[in-house]
């Protein structure tokens, strides 16, 4: 995050808030398959920004595996995380505050992964199609 914090300029702030805006609404229209990818894509917009590509490529291919284990047993309506968390992370990184950034990205994930329930329930199979965007 501290990379991140460093190359943060207005337009990838703007960019992040939209996608962040997005995710928000398509939560609220219950389209939690659509609301998964785009919460993927914003975690990889942000590695991409870092400027490290090893860095980026990986939490590329881990958001598509996290998002597939949220599809399943992550909370329909809810992604793990408050509506507001990733708008908190854009202003930490437009302030410059990566130390700040770093330690909130740390408890936004444990806070995702303890919201996921590894229960085997019968219930309706998630879209992977809308979760992959294919």
């Amino acid at each position: 995050m501290p990379d991140v914090a460093r190359n943060m300029r207005a337009a990838e702030a703007a960019e992040l808030r939209e996608m962040a805006n997005q995710e928000r609404q398509a939560l609220r229209k219950g389209q939690q398959s659509i609301a998964i990818r785009l919460s993927a894509d914003f975690h990889v917009r942000l590695a991409q920004l870092s400027g490290n590509e090893v860095l980026a490529d990986f939490v590329e291919r881990l958001c598509s595996r996290s998002s597939l284990i949220l599809a399943v047993y992550g909370n329909p309506g809810h992604l793990g995380c408050e509506s507001h968390d990733h708008d908190e992370l854009i202003r930490f990184l437009e302030e410059g505050d990566g130390e700040r950034a770093k330690a909130f990205m740390s408890r936004h994930l444990k806070t995702i992964e303890s919201s996921l329930s590894i229960i085997e329930e019968d219930s309706s199979a998630p879209d992977l199609r809308q979760v992959f965007g294919v």
